[in-house]
């Protein structure tokens, strides 16, 4: 299953690199690392201080990092 998240998250992040719509200093390995880590924590936390909106300001931070904002 993680292997499948990983090529997935790779495939949108070389689309996004492509296009300028992602930073292109970083590869697309440490990137898809960041997300899918980001993501997983976020998880992690939301559920632990039980509050859904956790998630969204992962979700925002991991788009600001893919822009390189």
């Amino acid at each position: 299953m993680h292997e499948l998240q990983v090529n997935w998250m790779k495939k949108i992040i070389t689309e996004g690199q492509a296009t300028s719509n992602f930073r292109c200093d970083l590869t697309v390995d440490e990137l898809a690392d960041f997300v899918i880590g980001l993501s997983v924590g976020g998880q992690f936390l939301a559920r632990i201080v039980t509050d859904s909106e956790k998630l969204k300001t992962m979700k925002r931070h991991a788009f600001l990092f893919l822009q390189g904002s």
